[in-house]
């Protein structure tokens, strides 16, 4: 099986060593998750899929045998999911926390390639009106190329308008990772990587150095996702494949995380938020790690708001002051941060965390392979982050698997995984249920 990864490799031995223990730390299993999971779509969606005026899918797309499966609680407690089989992006909901779906709705009625992995993965989320809101990435012929794409629904989940590319630059570049977010009043908000500044910068420079990484480009739909307002820069110089984190403040506001490159090669993360429903506060560097590297990372970060506007947050470096996973709390609205916590044991790495904060609850996730078996992992806090439990498996894994992601339902929590043998899963915390119905009475409140 070939992996096809996006790193550049620098000529400093001590670099390639450190982007060879990141390959295979943290992107050999989930590049093989998608690679079994899309040959096995592609032999059961026959390639294309069929264009049809019907939305409700009777025939193969199933959730379990997806790829890139998002899920998300609305405001009446309905478990909605965005997946993709074949050439198509589907939606549909349970109202049993998982246990049944309903008939799958295909979203693209044209059949696209459509990008699927980890990092940039379809979105969905539901508006207090109902409405049903997807983004996700179309990949187009030339490499790392694409279009950032949105779909609504506006009956409920029942059929999808015909996607829309909301990137008014239209050239075969890249535009990718999408995520996606709505507020209170209705307003849309979908924030993506864009390489349009890159591609300008080399049409008329020639210097050896170059644009570094890529750009943060967002766009505002404040009539219900019917249209786009113009797309608006955050900031040049993003990683340009690494996930980005999108919430909202107790002022019902996005804040955005992201991997930034400072200078040259210095891989750390930056922040911004909105002050108004179209105004940005000045971005944030708020992690200052040294990763020094000319690769790319494939390992975004995570972000959640508590009801007193702290700021939570979960990472992964390889830098000079820390390496591992790691979490940190802000109670100044991003302006500094508390000193990091690094997650798991220190025999395995925590991989790809994920981190949700509810009342005085953080909840932190993360999935670690030691060779023969993925194990997800969750730990609480009780204090808004001053203190931790200790580290919990929740499930595991011998097969391939995708990330684990932290899901609130009133007081809550959840932790959605797909795998390859178990399909899509949804496991609550606090009682842990396992799959065989025994249950850990809570979550470990040891020091750690």
């Amino acid at each position: 099986m070939k992996l096809d990864l996006w790193f550049r490799f620098p000529k400093s031995s001590v670099h390639w060593i450190g982007v060879v223990r990141l390959m295979l730390g943290i992107g050999l299993m989930g590049a093989s998750y998608f690679a079994l999971a899309n040959s096995h779509n592609a032999t059961r969606s026959h390639g294309h899929m069929a264009h049809t005026a019907e939305s409700v899918v009777k025939g193969p797309a199933n959730i379990h045998q997806a790829t890139s499966v998002t899920a998300s609680f609305d405001g009446q407690g309905r478990l909605w999911a965005v997946w993709i089989f074949g050439q198509a992006l589907y939606v549909n909901y349970s109202d049993d926390l998982g246990k049944s779906y309903s008939e799958p709705v295909k979203v693209n009625q044209q059949a696209e390639n459509i990008s699927s992995n980890s990092e940039a993965r379809p979105n969905i989320v539901v508006a207090n009106n109902g409405n049903v809101y997807v983004s996700y990435a179309q990949n187009l012929e030339k490499r790392f190329s694409g279009n950032v794409r949105f779909s609504r629904s506006i009956d409920g989940g029942k059929r999808f308008s015909a996607p829309i590319t909301v990137n008014d630059n239209r050239e075969m570049i890249g535009h990718s990772f999408p995520v996606l977010a709505v507020n209170q009043q209705g307003d849309v908000y979908m924030v993506w990587l864009d390489s349009r500044d890159k591609v300008a910068d080399q049409r008329i420079n020639t210097r050896a150095e170059g644009f570094i990484g890529s750009s943060v480009y967002y766009a505002l739909s404040d009539d219900e996702g019917l249209s786009f307002q113009s797309n608006v820069k955050i900031q040049d110089h993003s990683c340009q494949c690494c996930r980005i984190a999108i919430t909202l403040d107790p002022h019902d506001l996005p804040v955005i995380l992201w991997r930034h490159v400072y200078g040259a090669d210095n891989r750390d993360h930056g922040m911004v938020r909105f002050v108004s429903k179209s105004k940005l506060a000045a971005p944030m560097r708020v992690t200052d790690d040294g990763w020094r590297i000319n690769a790319c990372p494939h390992h975004g970060p995570s972000l959640s708001i508590d009801k007193l506007d702290n700021y939570h947050m979960v990472w992964f470096t390889q830098g000079e002051s820390r390496k591992g996973s790691f979490y940190a709390h802000s109670t100044n609205q991003g302006a500094s941060f508390s000193e990091p916590v690094k997650l798991g044991d220190g025999s395995l790495p925590a991989q790809h965390p994920h981190v949700l904060a509810i009342e005085k609850n953080v909840y932190v996730v993360w999935k670690s392979f030691d060779g023969n078996e993925t194990t997800l992992y969750v730990m609480r806090s009780l204090d808004r982050g001053r203190s931790w439990g200790r580290p919990t498996v929740i499930a595991k894994t011998a097969n391939a698997s995708d990330h684990g992601f932290l899901l609130a339902k009133d007081q809550d929590a959840f932790v959605s995984w797909h795998t390859v043998d178990q399909g899509q899963r949804l496991l609550k915390l606090d009682p842990v249920m396992f799959d065989d119905g025994t249950a850990v009475s809570t979550l470990s409140r040891g020091n750690y």
